[in-house]
């Protein structure tokens, strides 16, 4: 802040609720802007955590506080705001927080335009911890287009929001109706007041986890936005509201995947696709967010390129329900973008996707693709964006212009040429095609162990000569301690447990796993259970079968959450029947947990004497290991020494 010049008060309203793990970071980001004149008004819900004694702690430098019930957010906001009186007011969610000097940002663009009903800017989408997982807006700068805005999606960050108190008077404060979309509703009536104003630069972190409110809202939330668009556009629905609703059906559809096959999803993910190219007739991209006023193709690259320019195509991998492999992309990618920097590096995405190697790194750069006409869209930007080398992330079956010759793919195993009977006919016969194509053609092969190096060199379809190996490392979010883990989390490892961390692939075992382990605890009369992670398709019905068993599956974890279980295993329980390597023996080496596991395929060139091992289709030696790793402490500590 400059001396000479009077800076315009800003008001911050926290709404909060039952927040004190987030609630300290939120406030203290407030405090750290050093800005002044300011004032923090707290309107508590009536807390029953330790939320007031936080409160309390920072008391003398608050304008007003008050902890009492109240009918929600809405609510909560404009009891705020009948306390606030500066010249620029904005409400921060105790779970989100300012970034560094957000307040002089918005400060200098209210002096610059003091008529912008509102002021907006970038920001980043953090997980539960607070750890970046993209920008809000990745592949635009943030812009405003009001069309956009009534026919689209909410492409503007509430956190990121700073509102000119003169324009929130005239239209009388936020709607206390509402509950999901009062953010929406201020945002088009301040607009129809004044032309907002975007500020270029990243103002806040936006907490994204199951238990938010935009997470929870549900059918419920997709009802309220279509109401508040009719409201405005006369129109029973727009694009951007079937989105919202398409967005949350394919959620719950993914969730109850016993009711609604995978065939459905796919039809559905088409009709998303689909409906989402309707957005562009309004000024945006597929995402919502407008674009830019300038042609795609005058943009692409308008100086000389010097550099090899490597394209990234991870259209069918999914973090979690790809397994290991989105571990392998992201630990090759996270080491080549820094290491490897004489490269330029372009990936090419879906929505499903596109923050899995997200970086802010100057060598990258982005591109989001639609599902159903993704490769033929790859096809042109290659061309267009000059890429020397196409590094695919699985070989699936597309055709494609760009020389195979030119192509380097990603194969950990052949699993289906040992195992054909754990896939379809169908899904068979792709792979094979889509595998063997990228082993007569590719100009290069990646795999990860020596195992996997000698079964593709061995296969008689085999023709590329270049089949090389990469060590995986483990991506860097799991090296991150998890801090403030969820009470339920604590209170599950408090007691004794094996871990199984896979998805309910056939080749994972998990029946004679549970077999093992029902051996295992016929025998033993301490109280030991077993945890299992990952996807939880055919969950419900190995559950049924042993629902006498002291087992709990907690589905897709956070790499931190799953860091924590593993601290607090006896061991980690890995009886898979093939492994092109291994991730999970990884994981638990770099916490120092003792492994059990099999002693086929990739698993003893990982394990090395590092383990005890058996054969995974020998349900009595399974459990019996299970018996001799939970029983010998001594044997625990000589495996992780």
């Amino acid at each position: 802040m400059t001396a000479d010049r009077q800076e315009p008060k800003i008001s911050v309203i926290i709404p909060s609720f039952n927040q004190g793990k987030c609630l300290r970071q939120c406030i203290c980001s407030i405090l750290a802007q050093n800005y002044s004149p300011l004032e923090i008004i707290i309107i508590d819900g009536g807390s029953t955590d330790h939320s007031v004694s936080i409160i309390r702690e920072y008391e003398s430098q608050l304008h007003y506080w008050i902890s009492q019930q109240d009918d929600g957010k809405s609510d909560a906001n404009n009891k705020g705001l009948e306390k606030a009186s500066g010249d620029i007011i904005a409400w921060l969610n105790s779970d989100d927080f300012y970034l560094e000097d957000a307040l002089i940002k918005v400060s200098n663009a209210y002096i610059r335009e003091m008529d912008s009903s509102f002021y907006f800017g970038n920001g980043l989408r953090v997980d539960e911890e607070g750890n970046e997982i993209s920008p809000f807006v990745i592949d635009n700068v943030p812009i405003f287009n009001q069309q956009a805005l009534l026919f689209g999606l909410n492409y503007i960050l509430q956190p990121s929001t700073f509102i000119n108190a003169r324009y929130l008077k005239r239209v009388k404060g936020i709607d206390s109706n509402l509950s999901y979309g009062m953010d929406s509703d201020l945002w088009i009536r301040l607009s129809q007041e004044a032309e907002p104003f975007p500020i270029q630069n990243h103002l806040a972190a936006s907490r994204e986890y199951g238990s938010t409110k935009t997470a929870t809202g549900s059918f419920q939330r997709c009802e309220e936005l279509r109401l508040i668009s009719k409201k405005y556009t006369g129109l029973e629905i727009t694009p951007g509201g079937l989105c919202y609703f398409l967005d949350t059906l394919h959620r719950f559809s993914v969730e109850h995947n016993d009711m609604f096959p995978e065939k459905f999803r796919g039809h559905l993910e088409s009709f998303w696709t689909e409906t989402r190219q309707l957005l562009t007739n309004y000024g945006c991209d597929e995402q919502g967010f407008p674009l830019v006023r300038q042609a795609f193709e005058n943009t692409v690259y308008q100086t000389q390129r010097h550099k090899v320019r490597i394209g990234i195509d991870i259209r069918n991998v999914v973090l979690g329900q790809s397994g290991g492999i989105s571990q392998i992309i992201i630990g090759i990618f996270e080491t080549a973008f820094v290491s490897l920097d004489k490269y330029e590096y372009v990936v090419f995405g879906t929505i499903f996707n596109r923050q899995l190697l997200y970086t802010s790194l100057s060598n990258v750069s982005f591109f989001t693709l639609p599902l159903d006409t993704y490769y033929r869209d790859l096809d042109r930007l290659l061309e267009l964006e000059n890429i020397d080398i196409l590094f695919r992330g699985y070989p699936i079956e597309a055709s494609m212009v760009f020389p195979v010759s030119k192509q380097i793919f990603l194969i950990p195993d052949i699993q289906h040429e040992t195992f054909p009977n754990f896939f379809t006919d169908e899904v068979l016969k792709a792979r094979r095609k889509a595998f063997d194509q990228a082993l007569k053609g590719a100009g290069a092969i990646i795999t990860i162990s020596e195992y996997a190096r000698e079964t593709l060199l061995n296969y008689p379809k085999t023709l590329c000569n270049d089949i090389f190996l990469t060590s995986p490392s483990l991506q860097k979010d799991y090296l991150k301690t998890l801090v403030n883990p969820p009470d339920e989390l604590v209170e599950l490892c408090k007691g004794r447990y094996f871990l199984y961390p896979a998805n309910l692939w056939p080749h994972k075992n998990h029946r004679r796993l549970l077999q093992a382990f029902e051996q295992f605890i016929s025998n033993d009369n301490e109280d030991i259970f077993l945890i299992l992670t990952g996807h939880q398709k055919g969950w419900p019905a190995l559950k049924e079968e042993f629902s006498h068993l002291p087992i709990t599956h907690l589905g897709f974890v956070s790499p931190q959450s799953l860091q924590f279980l593993y601290k607090n295993a006896i061991s980690l329980v890995f009886f898979s029947l093939y492994e092109g390597f291994g991730m999970p023996l990884l994981e638990a080496f770099e916490i120092g947990v003792p492994v059990i596991c099999s002693n086929t395929t990739s698993l003893p060139e990982v394990g090395g004497d590092a383990v005890l091992s058996c054969d995974p289709t020998d349900i009595e030696a399974s459990g019996l290991l299970m018996r001799k790793i939970a029983h010998d402490e001594h044997l625990r500590r000589s495996l992780i020494s």
